[in-house]
């Protein structure tokens, strides 16, 4: 089934991959929910459901695969829910410290913009790293933070998360 469906690994022109962590979301509102994975040190994947029969994987023409700056991360968590309520949903990925923690715009017509820079996100993510997060409403204000779970062996410990709380900057 998983062949058939066009996740199977390891891929052809990569080979065997770690995927860490991955989010389920109807990111081309075709209600389809298409999957997006937050690889380990290489290009993060968005996989089109293709109506039910397969996917296709279409994160760089997506503009998810690398970071504005032309990278790939350690991803390490990821969540997809619309984050600026504008009825499209975002993508968030944690990583490890030294690397971003990237924020992608759903700006419709099967397109993503890293939004990180924009959302004064680089700072506090960069010397940090992140495992699982969340996109969530904690306070029911009707905007959506973005807390990630941390800290871990690889970082100095802190009480602080990395969240995108009140109003966002787009």
């Amino acid at each position: 089934m998983t062949a058939k469906a066009g996740l199977a690994a390891p891929d052809p022109e990569y080979g065997t991959l770690w995927a860490v962590a991955a989010a389920f979301f109807d990111y081309d509102k075709d209600g389809w929910l298409d999957l997006f994975v937050s690889n380990d040190n290489w290009p993060a994947f968005l996989f089109h459901n293709r109506q039910g029969r397969r996917f296709e994987e279409v994160a760089l023409a997506a503009g998810v695969a690398y970071t504005e700056m032309g990278k790939e991360i350690s991803g390490m968590g990821a969540d997809a829910r619309d984050l600026d309520n504008d009825g499209r949903p975002d993508v968030f990925q944690t990583a490890l410290d030294g690397e971003t923690m990237p924020l992608f715009r759903n700006r419709g017509a099967m397109t993503f913009e890293d939004w990180t820079g924009r959302a004064g996100l680089v700072a506090p993510t960069l010397a940090n790293t992140g495992w699982s997060n969340g996109i969530v409403d904690f306070n029911n204000d009707g905007w959506k933070s973005s807390p990630a779970a941390r800290p871990s062996a690889a970082s100095t410990p802190s009480a602080t998360s990395t969240t995108t709380a009140g109003s966002t900057p787009w």
